[in-house]
């Protein structure tokens, strides 16, 4: 991860996503034996998002959550989770998120529609009850914006989806 940040401004985004790319590499499928150190392997780049924050890097860490997020939970689809490690994985990379949008304080309007998304899109109930954890972060003006996306999604004409 050292080689990441020798580029730019402290952090070579591409480089990250390479090695975000290779650690949740499966090549088809992880069995049990194997899920131990591909787990690692993928608590090692979370770690160095730790870094990121201690170094006040939020606004990366954002942008890297936000790119590994859909990976890995595509990836669990090919890892045998019996020990719960991938589930462990979501947990910790949506709390590494939530410290790094303290840090950062994103827009509320745009935190809203992102933790929206991601509660919508997620098989494995990632960001599940985002709004109240992130109420704080939204305040008024982003848990109203949430309250609209929610009630536009609930709404008749989307209740076949």
């Amino acid at each position: 991860m050292k080689v990441a940040k020798l580029y730019d401004s402290g952090v070579n985004l591409s480089v990250y996503y390479d090695l975000i790319d290779q650690a949740l590499y499966t090549g088809g499928f992880i069995s049990y034996r194997e899920v131990y150190d591909y787990a690692n392997g993928l608590d090692d780049i979370m770690n160095s998002f730790d870094e990121l924050l201690h170094e006040n890097q939020p606004e990366t860490v954002i942008t890297l959550v936000e790119y590994m997020l859909p990976k890995v939970e595509k990836a669990i689809n090919e890892v045998d989770d019996s020990d719960g490690s991938m589930g462990e994985i979501l947990h910790r990379l949506e709390e590494i998120y939530y410290q790094a949008c303290v840090k950062a304080k994103p827009s509320p309007v745009e935190l809203a529609r992102k933790l929206f998304r991601f509660e919508l899109q997620s098989d494995f109930d990632t960001f599940y009850h985002a709004a109240e954890k992130y109420s704080a972060l939204l305040g008024e003006q982003g848990l109203n914006i949430y309250r609209v996306l929610a009630e536009e999604y609930d709404s008749p004409r989307n209740s076949d989806q």
